[in-house]
């Protein structure tokens, strides 16, 4: 459904709780919620992504409203080793979404741990950045599973 929607409005994007976003995504994918701890490897793991047409296992990191600005690698965990930890599972699809604009530092680091876990499993490994314009439209997309 997001594939139709070229652009949508950003307004009160920064003000959505991780919770919700995190609600919707699994709403969308038909994924049961997981309690958030901050330690975690993931925000949520599910193997009901389609992806091509053949299911796939996801993991995604979420940045809610607490982060501000620009997303930055060192606002990504504590020990700025969120992307890391996202990488670590046996996820083969990886998702890190946030509510403004993604910093290319983020895409970087996603794209060595991508090229390391296919070199490491022999399996092709994907990642994907949903900044604030692409929550934006799957806002759009999918109106109520933001409710």
């Amino acid at each position: 459904a997001v594939h139709k929607i070229r652009s949508a409005d950003t307004k009160g994007l920064a003000t959505i709780p991780e919770r919700t976003a995190n609600r919707a995504l699994c709403r969308i994918i038909n994924q049961s919620e997981k309690k958030d701890w901050g330690g975690e490897r993931n925000d949520i793991y599910s193997n009901n992504l389609l992806l091509k047409g053949k299911r796939k296992s996801a993991a995604f990191a979420l940045k809610g409203r607490a982060t501000k600005g620009i997303l930055t690698p060192n606002k990504m965990g504590k020990k700025a080793d969120q992307i890391q930890r996202l990488f670590e599972g046996t996820a083969e699809v990886h998702f890190v979404v946030y509510h403004g604009d993604i910093d290319e530092r983020v895409l970087d680091q996603m794209q060595a741990q991508a090229i390391n876990k296919s070199v490491a499993t022999g399996k092709k490994i994907y990642y994907c950045p949903i900044d604030g314009k692409d929550l934006a439209r799957l806002r759009t997309a999918y109106p109520t599973a933001f409710n």
